[in-house]
């Protein structure tokens, strides 16, 4: 005979099991095992697939710490009420949703994502519950087994990337210093991240009337040129700007490095120890540096600078990536943006800097402006727009509707770069002054398969450069326009001697962290 009362008995059983109360013998604590394997997972596997390039892994370390407290605590408590295994399947699939759903398409609003994250959590656990309720060696099995990858994700990640001098101090040979220097200027060196060549730019931005040549017009007037090749020659910061600094090419297609030794080779360089800054200090001179205020990777190390200038510099790349995983992602894990370092703030305390250093004492200065790039923070008026709106983190950006954000970023920091200069030059008219990029934007690159095509090349590798240095010290050489001849550039200026060009390479970022040549070493300037 058919039980006609079998497929509602069943489904009745499912949902009466998620709600049982009844514990299955021996899983109190294998249950709470699951309950922070769940929600740990999507941490511990950020912390591992990124372990190359995060640069301090003390944020990531705390919020596993505390999630993996507070989901114990949770599942611990529920379990008062429900049985333990019930009780950890909803905690688990709760936590593995909060740290792990914001990519869902079509959930950029938060009361969309809500929505999303309670009923995926509390679906998923239902499932969870079904299959394990009527197994006490399945729950207990795959709740050691979860536990024990958390675990050893962790430790795999532990420890962070420890910083390898791997350029020491000393000059090539070409870039020795002469027995005496022809002049003594203060060096400033300016890093704006993310600011493509104005040319391309204009062409990229044509439909939102984007237009700096009043900008670079004014900074033609303070003594600027413009290169009209400008190119970098790393797509990605981490190797761009070490690689201006030293001098050299270093993650090549037949000598790659990987994720953690572009971190080795790059994190020594921003901090200090590189060509450039050791040469001249070799000379006599001193160092000093301003970070970002939000990538701690150029933060200022006070062993290594002379003086640090600006505010302390947080870890906020780590922890808006963190922050980006859930649903409060536009709410929390974002600094106030005009604690950012700005050409404006960073001359300004040049300026105060001066008034306390003794005169004959030369120094050079390296300073990380995180502008363009994002966080965008102005609007069109280059007021401070919401740290709630969208693409004000450094996690998320270059996404097609950032384009008019991206536009108003480039606009502010020219108007900036005009005041800041000219209160530089009038403060310190012999100064050599570098303006440049270290890579353009990305929003015709691939960013799943990094697949590069003409149009993506040039809008990321052709930069914005400007300099201003005396007649005699600038070059007609194509070869001075590319990135990583900065340190002949500069050091050629000092010494009087004719600087020995690296050729230029254009190396391309691809998956795997692998790179290639392009065909073309420079950029052209567009006719």
């Amino acid at each position: 005979m058919t039980d006609l009362t079998s497929a509602p008995n069943r489904r009745r059983s499912i949902f009466g099991k998620l709600f049982s109360r009844a514990p299955i013998p021996g899983t109190q604590t294998p249950s709470v095992l699951l309950a922070v394997s769940l929600t740990l997972i999507p941490l511990a596997l950020l912390l591992f697939n990124n372990q190359g390039s995060i640069a301090n892994r003390q944020p990531v370390v705390e919020v596993l710490l505390g999630a993996l407290a507070i989901s114990a605590a949770f599942a611990i408590a529920l379990a008062r009420k429900l049985a333990p295994h019930v009780a950890a399947s909803l905690v688990g699939a709760f936590g593995y949703g909060f740290f792990s759903l914001s990519w869902v398409p079509g959930t950029a609003g938060t009361p969309v994502l809500l929505v999303f994250w309670i009923a995926s959590s509390v679906v998923g656990a239902a499932i969870v519950v079904w299959l394990l309720s009527d197994s006490k060696l399945v729950i207990t099995l795959a709740s050691v087994a979860a536990s024990a990858i958390v675990v050893a994700l962790v430790v795999l990640s532990m420890g962070g990337v420890q910083d390898q001098p791997i350029v020491a101090g000393e000059a090539p040979d070409s870039l020795a210093f002469s027995d005496a220097l022809v002049r003594t200027p203060n060096v400033y060196v300016f890093i704006l991240d993310g600011f493509g060549r104005p040319d391309v730019l204009e062409e990229q931005f044509a439909d939102l009337d984007l237009d700096i040549s009043p900008s670079i017009e004014r900074l033609n007037e303070l003594g600027f040129g413009q290169d009209a090749s400008g190119s970098a020659n790393y797509s990605q910061s981490i190797l761009s700007i070490p690689s201006a600094l030293n001098g050299e090419l270093q993650h090549l297609p037949d000598a790659p490095l990987s994720g953690l030794e572009q971190w080795e080779y790059g994190r020594p360089a921003l901090k200090g120890e590189n060509v450039l800054v050791n040469s001249f200090r070799s000379a006599g001179y001193d160092y000093w540096h301003s970070g970002s205020a939000i990538w701690d990777a150029t933060a200022c190390d006070p062993d290594i600078a002379d003086l640090c200038l600006g505010l302390d510099t947080s870890d906020q790349e780590t922890i808006s990536a963190i922050w980006s995983l859930t649903p409060v992602r536009n709410h929390v894990g974002k600094v106030a943006f005009e604690d950012f370092s700005d050409p404006p703030s960073v001359v300004d305390s040049i300026l105060v800097a001066r008034e306390t250093q003794p005169e004959d004492q030369p120094y050079i200065l390296f300073s990380h402006i995180i502008s363009p790039h994002q966080p965008y923070r102005f609007d069109a008026d280059c007021a401070f727009r919401s740290r709630s709106a969208t693409g004000t983190t450094l996690a998320v950006g270059h996404l097609p509707e950032h384009r008019p954000l991206y536009v108003n970023q480039v606009q502010c920091l020219s108007q900036q770069l005009e005041d800041a200069m000219a209160d530089l030059v009038a403060a310190d008219p012999d100064a050599l002054i570098l303006l440049q990029a270290d890579h353009g934007s990305a929003f015709q690159v691939g960013h799943e398969t990094l697949a590069w095509d003409d149009a993506s090349i040039e809008e990321r590798m052709a930069v914005f450069r400007m300099t201003r240095l005396p007649g005699e010290c600038q070059s007609t050489d194509i070869r001075a326009q590319s990135l990583v001849n900065t340190p002949q550039l500069l050091l050629s200026c000092v010494t009087g001697d004719e600087p020995e060009w690296v050729e230029p390479q254009m190396l391309l970022l691809e998956a795997g962290s692998t790179v290639r040549e392009n065909d073309q070493a420079l950029v052209q300037p567009i006719n």
